[in-house]
């Protein structure tokens, strides 16, 4: 699979009608593995200043893994957050428009008819239920945007629906003038906690993560680790402006520095914890069948060797039903730590 490479930023903002400051970002970007490579505007994200922060601290997690870059290769989340951020300071004015809401089957339908299901759940959020039913009926429905700003920030703001299906290459107001008092330029607090859980290298890829309780789950693989701490740190950068940086470098310090468990492993298989899919069930059910285990309330417990193929096995498991439980003689102490991660 081949990497996205990003050239450009744009941020624009208004002031919607019930006085709110609504963002719409702009991206411009190509894919690596296609040619030529010819970049294009698309917008990305249409809501409150939540949302954006949300989408922005997403989509820098992907740098970590390499999928996001730019021309020169390898970027970090740090640096990209920051690109975003400078122009979210002093975004670009956007214009007054309608846009027709209806449903289709095309690929640029502004509503899919595949998703109508989640769009009545979130126009019913605003209370708006009668759109959906119109638009399920058929029929075109038109917004405006300033006006209309939270039902369209509730169906765009990144999730079921893209927005470019809103907005496409040419609404990018690539020439509008700056507006600084449309920005979100808060003062910079000093970062005075960048505590982080205890890591384990269970192999040579996966890493273990300690809850703020003290249980252990797999985070994966080490860059994968370290993007989900990145995509859930948005909220923390809204609280604490400016900490962003110190909390991602102390992140992955920790994780690339982490003692490596060696010797027999044990894990406890929790089946009373509700899993969605099939296939992960299907495998859990089976391991008792294939594996010796020591069966307890709930579930069983597994002694592994470190380095053999079962534990891989155990590392791909849904991380909410697999406890590892890792010696108290090596575990740190958790109860001045921060919790950074949504596991």
């Amino acid at each position: 699979m081949g990497a996205t490479v990003t050239t450009g930023k744009l941020a624009s903002a208004f002031k919607s009608m019930d006085g709110k400051t609504v963002y719409v970002l702009f991206e411009q970007t190509f894919e690596k593995n296609c040619y030529p490579h010819t970049p294009d505007w698309h917008c990305t994200c249409f809501g409150v200043l939540e949302h954006v922060m949300r989408w922005i601290f997403l989509a820098g997690s992907n740098c970590e893994g390499g999928m996001l870059q730019n021309r020169s290769g390898h970027i970090t989340p740090e640096g990209y957050i920051a690109g975003w951020l400078k122009e979210l300071a002093n975004p670009v004015q956007i214009a007054n428009r309608d846009f027709d809401l209806k449903a289709g089957d095309t690929f640029y339908a502004t509503i899919p008819e595949s998703r109508m299901e989640q769009v009545r759940v979130m126009l019913s959020g605003v209370g708006r239920p009668e759109i959906a039913d119109h638009l399920a009926a058929g029929g075109t429905y038109t917004v405006n945007m300033y006006r209309d700003a939270e039902l369209l920030c509730a169906l765009y703001k990144g999730g079921s629906l893209a927005p470019w299906r809103l907005m496409n290459a040419s609404s990018a107001p690539l020439y509008a003038a700056r507006d600084s008092g449309l920005g979100y330029s808060p003062e910079q607090q000093k970062c005075t906690d960048a505590s982080t859980p205890a890591f384990r290298k269970v192999d040579r890829e996966n890493r273990l993560i300690q809850r703020p309780d003290g249980s252990w789950f797999c985070g994966g693989w080490e860059y994968s680790a370290v993007g989900t701490f990145v995509a859930n740190l948005w909220r923390d950068e809204l609280a604490t402006p400016g900490c962003y940086r110190k909390r991602i470098k102390a992140y992955r310090d920790a994780i690339t520095s982490a003692p490596v468990m060696t010797g027999a492993i044990k894990v406890f298989v929790d089946l009373s914890v509700p899993v969605e899919e099939d296939y992960y069930r299907e495998k859990l059910a089976k391991l008792p069948e294939q594996v010796p285990v020591v069966h307890r309330d709930g579930g069983f417990e597994i002694i592994v060797d470190s380095d053999s193929e079962l534990l891989d096995r155990l590392t791909r498991l849904p991380s909410q039903s697999v406890s590892w439980l890792v010696p108290a003689a090596i575990s740190q102490p958790v109860s001045n730590q921060m919790s950074l991660i949504d596991a």
